[in-house]
């Protein structure tokens, strides 16, 4: 089952409707929305010695993933950009915003004609310049919101007795000691407020930034039915595109790990923080490349998310501004399922592969 603090809600207005009810209705297999909402940002820039223009893609934004038509791709890793064939800034047609990150099909020419003629009903091309699809303007990024935990009785459960269900299932299963837990401020929601029913007797990771506490997310201890009961449930309304879990401590150290969610970021370390997804939005880019300006910034998403890390990599480098690391792992492996030495002598040895020796941090 989905974990419904990734969920995107594909009912709500996306940036180009045209587009995404064209590929919906042409590609079998449906739609998938990445960055829902994120705007298209682009940079021109003049080169006194070329003598001419360039444009340059800041936060690509809102992407529509299709299965691609070419090479039987069924894990829908043909991705198009709500702006594509937009014009930039300098009046050129952005055909570069629609690639398969399988077989890179769309580079063969003929094929990338094949599919416009696909999504535009094989008009000409002067009907399909003639006809560029609406585009919207996309979300307007506020401040978090001060938050407050899921219940009047929510214990450390770091001080909780060692019998306690949330010490053992912590503790034992998920390996943690009791420093971690103390250190990560993770918590055991005894008793939720009426409004947050769903989070009782589950573990609760606070996210904190700028010293305030922003929001929470809860796990289910243990393994259940995941049809029938969501193992994690965060806080409703939540703006988890505008949170880096574990910020505060992450701001201090020399370079940054990416990674998807909190346990992850426990088995790393101090020097990563969490992005509760699979997309960087345009807030977190921002605060990423701000925050360790002109520092490594190091990917690390799950083995099921290379196309997502491969466009929050693009998304980092188009600011030119970090060197940018990206770590796959092996296929069906998540960071959670290495030790953290392993993990690390992973992470360095990707950085220098790269021409980048990162700085040793404690573990």
């Amino acid at each position: 089952m989905n974990d419904p603090l990734y969920t995107v809600d594909e009912s709500r207005q996306s940036l180009c409707p045209d587009l995404y009810n064209r590929l919906l209705k042409r590609f079998p297999g449906g739609v998938v929305m990445a960055n829902h909402g994120e705007s298209f940002i682009q940079q021109t820039s003049y080169d006194a010695n070329q003598g001419r223009y360039y444009t340059h893609v800041l936060h690509s934004g809102e992407y529509y993933r299709v299965n691609c038509p070419f090479c039987g791709d069924t894990k829908k890793r043909l991705w198009v950009n709500h702006a594509y064939n937009q014009l930039d800034a300098n009046g050129r047609e952005m055909r570069f915003l629609a690639t398969c990150y399988n077989e890179n099909c769309l580079s063969d020419f003929e094929k990338w004609k094949r599919f416009n003629d696909v999504i535009y009903g094989f008009q000409n091309a002067q009907n399909r310049n003639q006809s560029p699809f609406a585009v919207y303007e996309g979300i307007i990024e506020d401040p978090s919101k001060p938050a407050q935990m899921p219940g009047p009785v929510c214990q450390e459960v770091a001080l909780l007795p060692a019998a306690h269900k949330a010490v053992q299932y912590m503790c034992g299963e998920r390996r943690y000691s009791r420093d971690m837990l103390t250190r990560y401020q993770i918590s055991y929601c005894a008793q939720a407020h009426p409004q947050y029913r769903a989070a009782q007797d589950r573990i609760v990771f606070p996210i904190v930034m700028d010293e305030k506490l922003v929001g929470w997310q809860c796990r289910y201890i243990g393994d259940a039915d995941w049809h029938v009961t969501p193992k994690y449930y965060g806080l409703p309304g939540m703006r988890k595109r505008n949170m880096l879990y574990n910020f505060d401590r992450a701001k201090h150290m020399p370079f940054v790990v990416v990674v998807e969610g909190p346990t992850d970021v426990h088995v790393i370390g101090d020097a990563a923080v969490a992005v509760l997804g699979k997309h960087l939005s345009r807030y977190q880019v921002q605060r990423l490349v701000s925050t360790w300006e002109g520092k490594p910034i190091v990917m690390l998403f799950d083995s099921d998310a290379r196309d997502e890390m491969r466009g929050a990599v693009q998304d980092l480098v188009n600011y030119r501004q970090n060197p940018v690391v990206e770590v796959e792992l092996h296929e069906g492996f998540d960071p959670g399922d290495y030790d953290q030495i392993t993990l690390w002598n992973t992470i360095h040895a990707r950085a220098r592969d790269r021409g980048i020796n990162l700085p040793a941090v404690g573990l």
